[in-house]
């Protein structure tokens, strides 16, 4: 996953990354969660993205 950050005032980010993890009969499915806050209590969201991924399980 890429991110792009633009300059903001703040000098120190918080990034918050989640994954979530599923299983079928046949595949396996990601989603990745990206959070970058631009505060130490994490109100002020800078950035966010999710991705969603899904490989082929051969048994």
């Amino acid at each position: 996953m890429t991110a792009r950050l633009s300059k903001y005032k703040a000098a120190n980010y918080w990034m918050v990354t989640k994954k979530y993890y599923a299983k079928d009969a046949v595949n396996v499915y990601i989603k990745t969660s990206f959070q970058v806050y631009s505060n130490r209590a994490r109100t002020k969201l800078a950035y966010s993205s999710f991705q969603i991924n899904k490989y082929y399980s051969p048994k």
